[in-house]
C-alpha cells in the first residue's frame, strides 16, 4: 500500500487531537493522484472527500483492507508503515503542537515538489521509499 499523510516541519500528524490535512488543493491532489487507483479513508477523514469527483472505500481498518498499489490516507492514527511500499508526505511550512510524530527512519526522499496551498504559502509534496536492508 501506498500511504499518504499530512506533516508539518517536525513530522507532527495532528494536533490537540485535529487534522493537518484541510488545504482544499491537498485534497485535489490527492484526488488526482489516486484517479486511476483504490484511495482507503477512514470515516474521520470522509468529509474531506465527500461531494467531489473521487471514488473510495471507507474503513476504520484500512490498514488490512488496502492492498499493494493502493493508497491509504491516514490523519488521525498512528501509521502502520510496516505494509507500505510508498510514503506520500504533505509537508506544511510550519510547526504546531503535535500530538504524534512520524518517524521517517528506514525511508529515503526521492522526490520533491513544492507548490502553494489554499491555508498554506508553501506545501512541499515528499515522495518516500523504503531504504534498501
Amino acid at each position: 500500500m501506498i500511504g499518504i499523510v499530512c506533516l508539518d516541519q517536525k513530522n507532527g500528524m495532528y494536533f490537540n487531537e485535529r487534522r493537518q490535512s484541510r488545504d482544499q488543493y491537498v485534497i485535489r491532489d490527492i484526488i488526482e493522484m489516486t484517479k486511476e487507483a483504490v484511495l482507503h479513508i477512514n470515516s474521520y477523514s470522509e468529509e474531506l472527500f465527500e461531494n467531489r469527483i473521487v471514488e473510495y472505500v471507507i474503513s476504520d481498518d484500512y490498514f488490512s483492507d488496502a492492498k499493494d498499489g493502493e493508497y491509504c490516507f491516514v490523519e488521525n492514527h498512528i501509521l502502520d508503515q510496516s505494509e507500505m511500499e510508498k510514503l506520500i508526505v504533505y509537508r506544511w511550512d510550519k510547526v504546531y503542537p503535535a500530538d504524534h510524530r512520524l518517524n521517517l527512519s528506514g525511508w529515503r526522499l526521492t522526490s520533491t515538489l513544492e507548490f502553494m496551498g489554499y491555508s498554506h504559502d508553501k506545501i512541499v509534496k515528499e515522495v518516500y521509499e523504503k531504504n534498501e536492508k
